[in-house]
């Protein structure tokens, strides 16, 4: 079989970057090893509780905006039914023995918010508004009149985020509430974020903020609606082995089915939106600069995450529409650690009754000692004390859970590699770091490209983005940034 392109993965970055091609009138098939599309943001069940493994809120979906004429063009925003968080709080962050911090929707209201909880950091808290504001105003899909072609995020690349804060005279309070706050969305701690990143993930969330009626699946579904109606093939069951190239540009993707056979499905161009590190294990090494290889092997990972799953009826109604963060001081490492309950629309599913979990997401701290030792009984034992620790955590910071939620399912980083591909279990895959060498979209052979959350920033949008910038590096910027302009 032969196609204009083929996308290797059928994450979020890979089924966009289908839709993309297609919309441009390209031939384009998708090839993914798990039996479903979009493992990672697609929800499970667990004794007749629903459970959200890798979606849990959207940000910058505004009327007119940049996120919503993405999701327009892509044929997915008709069918989400966006259901907004709490505009007054989407997001609270609580250390111990400290009033919460409530982070309202709206880049003034948030301004006013911590200049009133930091009073001393005025000047900081000015910087760090201005920061991302500038950010937003400058960068594609959240300013639809910035010309991608000429964008050049690299000067905020090189700055932190900490950087900016210790220069306004921060106050210590301030910048932990940053840290341990940015720390669960884009994966990274403020003296190594990169302003470009910090300020493009937080902005959207600052510019609006929801969640779907039915999780990731909302998403998922809607994808597939899409893909199915632009007559896109998705090879479930399907494993990538090699990309063949013939001198150094692409010339197809030997595949294997479920049952073991065979293909070679012949292209031109394709693109990569599985982890780099398992791109370059199917690369031919005679065509591929070692240069490239090692710069790919030593990209450090985002942390793995641990996520418990309670079946909590009758929770308090704060903890609907509102991502609570609590934070703790963890002795080992020096950093506060981090435990985030996650939002949702409601706790019943509107279409099958089923309660909805109510969702604790950590870092898997410790984890480095069940890779050194990777047997059952060591990994059973790690599992069974994070989970012991993670339910006293949460009944410690909401009283009103005590004894009032089963633990349904937890979520290990072997969950997330094995279940979904996440490489190492890493939550948003290779880390954007300072001083760290970016992976880029132009991949190391002619005619392939590289998306995903390791290649664009963290989360479901900044997959989104980079699965149409790789369609973009093939059939170029304009036609595709002139239907997102008229989708707006």
């Amino acid at each position: 079989m032969r196609y204009d392109a083929v996308v290797i993965g059928s994450g979020v970055s890979g089924m966009a970057s289908a839709l993309a091609l297609a919309r441009e009138g390209l031939s384009v098939a998708i090839v993914e090893a798990n039996r479903h599309p979009a493992p990672l943001i697609r929800r499970f069940r667990r004794r007749s509780v629903w459970c959200d493994a890798g979606f849990h809120y959207f940000g910058g979906l505004t009327d007119g905006g940049g996120a919503g004429a993405l999701f327009r063009y892509l044929g997915l925003f008709d069918r989400l039914n966006p259901e907004p968080l709490d505009s007054n709080g989407f997001d609270t962050v609580a250390f111990e023995g400290e009033p919460e911090v409530r982070l309202p929707v709206g880049l003034d209201r948030t301004r006013q918010t911590l200049k009133a909880r930091f009073p001393g950091s005025a000047d900081a808290v000015d910087a760090w508004i201005d920061a991302v504001a500038s950010i937003q105003d400058t960068i594609p899909f959240a300013n639809l009149s910035v010309d991608p072609g000429t964008f050049d995020p690299r000067p905020n690349m090189h700055r932190s985020l900490g950087h900016l804060l210790a220069e306004a005279g921060a106050e210590p309070d301030l910048v932990r509430f940053l840290d341990a706050h940015g720390y669960l969305l884009h994966g990274t701690h403020i003296d190594e974020t990169p302003l470009h990143v910090h300020g493009t993930v937080i902005g959207f969330f600052l510019l609006a903020a929801h969640t779907f009626p039915r999780g990731g699946d909302t998403l998922a579904d809607g994808f597939g609606h899409a893909l199915k109606t632009m007559g896109v093939p998705v090879f479930t069951r399907t494993r990538a082995n090699a990309i063949r190239s013939v001198g150094r540009s692409v010339a197809g993707i030997e595949v294997q089915d479920a049952d073991g056979n065979h293909d070679l499905l012949e292209c031109a161009a394709a693109v990569s939106a599985i982890h780099p590190k398992r791109l370059i294990q199917m690369l031919e090494p005679s065509v591929v600069r070692p240069a490239y290889l090692q710069r790919v092997r030593k990209c450090p990972e985002t942390f793995p995450p641990f996520v418990l799953y309670f079946d909590a009826p009758n929770v308090p109604e704060s903890l609907l529409r509102t991502n609570h963060y609590y934070v703790r001081p963890d002795r080992k490492s020096g950093r506060d650690e981090v435990l985030a309950l996650m939002a949702r629309p409601s706790d019943v599913d509107p279409e099958t009754g089923s309660r909805r979990s109510l969702c604790a997401v950590r870092e898997a701290s410790g984890w480095e000692a069940v890779l050194r030792d990777p047997s059952d009984s060591a990994y059973a034992e790690w599992k069974e004390a994070m989970t012991a620790d993670t339910v006293a955590w949460t009944g410690a910071v909401v009283p009103e859970l005590r004894g009032r939620c089963e633990t349904v399912a937890a979520a290990t980083p072997r969950t997330y590699e094995r279940e979904a591909g996440a490489f190492l279990g890493s939550v948003y895959g290779i880390r954007h770091a300072v001083g760290t060498e970016a992976v880029l979209p132009l991949g190391p052979l002619r005619g392939l490209f590289l998306a995903g959350q390791s290649v664009g920033m963290p989360g479901v949008l900044g997959a989104m983005i980079s699965g149409v910038v790789a369609a973009a590096a093939i059939v170029g910027w304009n036609p595709i940034m002139d239907r997102i302009r008229r989708c707006a």
